[in-house]
């Protein structure tokens, strides 16, 4: 609907023929080559107060189509004069943002691949987009005679169990105040690109010889309420054991990059860096034992038992 009218004050007047050009910049001092002042004055419309009211504070505009009409009148104001000119052209704000998408990284694979084992029981979920945004992550067992998407789905029906990385004051579009459905293993709100399995509260343990699905969704906030763009499912299966003696260099890849960022990351690679041991408080860490380190140090950062320096 309409959100806002903006008439201008004075009239001016053009030569016949004459040619008025510029910019945002040549029109805060009026329009090129006119010596009329100008001036405008602006009217929400009740659906523009509305629409403002829902944005709460938020610095990017819902992603819908917008349109702007420019109307030029001779002889009078709007509603008095004689429309002369009339332009419009619509600005698709959907279209205009990247960081919409979102690229699963780690763990698993799409399901029509072999489910990847994973060594941890608290595995750190990864993806690509923007670290501004805020997410809802859903993971499920497979469960016979239902499909993923319907798992899925279903579990989106009821709200979210918990939060992790919301910084303290965010106004969240749901309640973390939901329950797990009996094949629901988590359910949860989250700011930024990953997501560490919580070892206590909030989520079911996973059994080894499982197989798990999961998904990501972009809260996105509209003046008519809540709306989500989905990643894709992603499958994974809790490995026979989480004892195994080694683990994918892929898999430190991805904590290491949740624990010290991409860009410190690629520097070290580039530097010829390989990760054979971690020494945590003098003691030397190899295998899975890493991983249950790294996942431990990123749980306390979320939880902020412990601060980074950088």
């Amino acid at each position: 609907g309409l959100l806002v009218e903006v008439d201008q004050r004075e009239s001016f007047a053009l030569q016949a023929g004459q040619a008025v050009v510029g910019n945002n910049t040549s029109f805060r001092d009026g329009l090129p080559g006119i010596p009329d002042n100008m001036s405008f004055s602006r009217e929400l419309t009740s659906q523009g107060e509305a629409f403002l009211n829902e944005l709460r504070g938020s610095t990017r505009l819902p992603d819908l189509v917008y349109t702007f009409t420019i109307q030029i009148f001779q002889d009078g104001p709007r509603g008095q004069g004689r429309l002369i000119a009339e332009a419009s052209t619509s600005v698709p704000v959907e279209g205009m943002s990247d960081d919409l998408d979102i690229y699963l990284l780690q763990p698993g694979s799409h399901p029509g691949e072999e489910p990847q084992a994973v060594a941890s029981v608290y595995p750190v979920f990864t993806w690509e987009g923007s670290p501004r945004n805020l997410y809802r992550i859903i993971v499920v067992e497979q469960t016979e005679g239902q499909t993923a998407e319907t798992l899925i789905q279903t579990a989106l029906g009821s709200n979210p169990v918990l939060q992790q990385n919301v910084p303290p004051g965010t106004t969240l579009p749901m309640e973390t105040d939901g329950s797990l459905l009996e094949f629901e293993m988590l359910d949860a709100l989250v700011k930024g690109t990953y997501f560490n399995y919580p070892s206590s509260g909030g989520a079911r343990r996973m059994q080894p010889g499982s197989i798990y699905y999961w998904q990501v969704f972009h809260l996105i906030r509209t003046p008519s309420g809540t709306e989500s763009r989905s990643s894709e499912i992603f499958h994974f299966k809790a490995g026979d054991s989480f004892a195994a003696d080694s683990v994918s260099e892929d898999e430190l890849m991805v904590l290491l990059e949740a624990f010290i960022g991409r860009e410190e990351l690629e520097r070290l690679q580039r530097g010829g860096f390989s990760l054979a041991s971690l020494n945590l408080d003098g003691e030397p860490l190899t295998g899975p034992a890493v991983v249950e380190a790294l996942e431990d140090l990123l749980r306390q950062l979320d939880e902020q038992e412990i601060t980074r320096e950088d």
